[in-house]
């Protein structure tokens, strides 16, 4: 089956989705619920690319990321505090690459919502 030219993601999440928390993350605070709406996904020679709409409600998370992302906010608001640096507040309209490696603390402050494209490579 050949993969389509495009994706059209929809104005509000529907369809199925994952609740599991993103490699790499271990909850520290809350009873945060995450859910992942992904419209796009592709694997090819050990690589996996993925996008779609993430949203998570209050809480916190340790994280290192082993993937590269790069996301938009589209809602709510979260403090991200790298491990080696200043505490950042983030809001609705940021976008922000992130390299496998980055690691810090994730600290959803309001309900957030993201579009989000992820790339994961087999090392």
């Amino acid at each position: 089956m050949q993969m389509p030219f495009f994706t059209r993601f929809p104005a509000e999440p529907t369809g199925a989705f994952l609740t599991a928390h993103p490699r790499g993350f271990t909850v520290l605070d809350g009873p945060p619920e995450v859910r992942n709406f992904r419209y796009h996904y592709r694997e090819e020679g050990g690589v996996q690319l993925a996008s779609g709409l993430w949203e998570a409600t209050p809480g916190a998370w340790r994280f290192r990321f082993v993937h590269q992302e790069f996301f938009h906010m589209l809602s709510g608001r979260l403090e991200l505090t790298p491990a080696d640096g200043e505490t950042m507040l983030l809001g609705p309209g940021t976008a922000f690459a992130i390299e496998p490696g980055f690691a810090g603390t994730w600290r959803v402050l309001e309900t957030m919502r993201k579009l989000y494209v992820t790339r994961y490579a087999e090392s």
